[in-house]
């Protein structure tokens, strides 16, 4: 009892000298409102920086804004490339490393000085394609779309091709010569149409490639600017009656052949990418016990040969999946032997690799149990 009595003695003591714990501050709702968060990681051909968009809250706008910054890996050092009351988003360096292109809806310089003249006749800004030059300098525009800027890729180190939907439509043009504002509903034909473009680098020349279909809702281009991988929305409706399902296609944008893929009505892609190599397509497919309706799934892998059009399912050798990271792309990367994933695994996501032989290897390191995204150029 006595060496009872001394133990408990020792241990308030301990406890007792012990300097007392430092009160932590409860999150609020508007601190989780307000919190910043990075993402859209893109490598700089050479691997040594990477640009991502840090996204935090403007008060004012009240909404959240994202700039691009670039962090260079030797020194460490972070620079911000966007500034303004303008998002700037999905960010990509050319092959060759001289140009950063990407989305924003900020005003172009003589969209501005229009504004700043009338500010009754200015019109909503679109998103654009934006270029800026490694070297540094101002950004500028390369396309000027009524409509605005959907997806994009770059094509070689001097062409992009991208998404948008066409200018106003004949029955457009006529309601407003007549000063009719009737709007339409539940009526496709009276959508407008949203093709598949190009533009160069040098000119700003815009061409109208052949599309193969009218509602083009996905662009994913090959890293050696020859193939394009697309999904065609072939029913408005679909979102709400799960009728028609979208339909992909591989495009060769050399002669313009569109070859149809992933002929499976089972699936669900919800998002794909290519392989640095350009010879495989590894596509994201939302898999549930009724593949007729698009509903909530698991995240699995489907792996297509752009060549022979062949697509096979990639056995995970795990029953929850892939996280729900792959939807956007942000936890999944694909690699010329492989690709490396974060797989489901509650509010801590498993990093792994897997081979082409179909070996899976668990990511290590020090914060590899925190990962929440991924990005690689390589796999190194």
């Amino acid at each position: 009892m006595r060496t009872v009595f001394l133990l408990l003695m020792t241990a308030f003591l301990a406890w007792s000298a012990a300097p007392p714990p430092v009160a932590q501050e409860k999150w609020t709702a508007e601190d989780v409102v307000n919190q910043e968060s990075a993402g859209g990681w893109h490598f700089s051909p050479n691997g040594k920086s990477v640009v991502w968009v840090k996204s935090s809250s403007d008060k004012e706008k009240n909404e959240h804004i994202g700039h691009l910054f670039r962090t260079d890996f030797a020194t460490r050092r972070q620079v911000q490339l966007t500034r303004g009351s303008d998002s700037c988003l999905s960010p990509k360096w050319s092959p060759d490393g001289k140009h950063l292109a990407f989305l924003s809806s900020r005003a172009a310089p003589k969209a501005k000085a229009k504004s700043r003249r009338n500010d009754d006749d200015a019109e909503e800004n679109k998103t654009q394609i934006w270029l800026l030059d490694s070297s540094g300098g101002e950004a500028w525009p390369i396309t000027e779309v009524k409509r605005g800027v959907s997806h994009y890729g770059w094509a070689g180190d001097d062409a992009i091709i991208f998404t948008a939907t066409e200018d106003s439509t004949h029955r457009e043009a006529k309601a407003k010569e007549d000063k009719d504002d009737a709007a339409p509903v539940e009526d496709e034909s009276a959508e407008p149409y949203s093709r598949l473009f190009k533009v160069t680098i040098e000119g700003r020349k815009v061409t109208r490639l052949p599309s193969p279909g009218n509602r083009l809702d996905r662009l994913y281009v090959s890293p050696d600017g020859r193939h394009a991988l697309v999904n065609n929305v072939r029913s408005l409706r679909y979102i709400y009656d799960n009728r028609i399902k979208p339909v992909w296609f591989v495009i060769d944008l050399e002669t313009g052949r569109a070859s149809r893929v992933f002929e499976d009505s089972r699936l669900s892609l919800v998002h794909a990418c290519w392989s640095p190599d350009s010879r495989t397509v590894y596509a994201i497919d939302r898999a549930s016990s009724r593949p007729n309706l698009d509903q909530a799934g698991l995240y699995e892998v489907v792996r297509l040969d752009p060549q022979t059009h062949k697509h096979d399912r990639v056995n995970l050798n795990w029953e929850r999946g892939l996280a729900d990271a792959a939807e956007s792309g942000a936890g999944f990367v694909a690699l010329n032997d492989g690709f490396l994933a974060l797989l489901a695994n509650g509010v801590r996501p498993v990093a792994v690799r897997y081979t082409r032989s179909g070996e899976k290897q668990p990511l290590q390191g020090e914060h590899v149990g925190n990962l929440q995204e991924l990005a690689s150029p390589d796999g190194k």
